[in-house]
């Protein structure tokens, strides 16, 4: 259609333009892109069947049956590569969660421990008295 329509359109080819002003002018009440010569031997080609090879033809169609398997396969796996890659964010993002956590808790242990000691330094102080007596005799 390209080379046999277009391409005489765009360079205002005048044997076309005589075909396209003669169908214009017939004024047929009818008139389709068939009654254009050019365009109809074009429609005509194209709905004519064609004679293929049945060899080539299911060759082609094993080829391509083929090829489809071989994207889904790919799919498949790039797929199961994205599950694998998410599965191994999400036990990161876990073990990063549980390490927060144990070092939070550690942190407050600590700080726990801290505060007792200074609670019960402060109680014995308060609290408890040591006398020293000397042993001279």
């Amino acid at each position: 259609v390209e080379e046999r329509f277009l391409q005489l359109w765009v360079t205002n080819d005048p044997s076309l333009q005589l075909d396209i002003d003669s169908a214009l002018a017939s004024k047929l009440e009818d008139f389709g892109p068939g009654s254009v010569s050019v365009l109809h031997t074009i429609i005509k080609e194209r709905a004519e069947p064609k004679n293929i090879n049945i060899l080539i033809a299911t060759n082609k169609l094993e080829l391509h049956k083929m090829e489809m398997e071989e994207k889904r396969f790919s799919l498949v796996l790039s797929q199961l590569e994205f599950d694998i890659d998410t599965w191994r964010v999400y036990q990161q993002k876990c073990t990063d969660h549980a390490s927060a956590m144990h070092l939070q808790r550690n942190s407050w242990n600590l700080k726990r421990h801290e505060q007792s000691g200074v609670v019960a330094d402060a109680f014995l102080k308060q609290n408890v008295h040591c006398l020293h007596t000397s042993d001279h005799s």
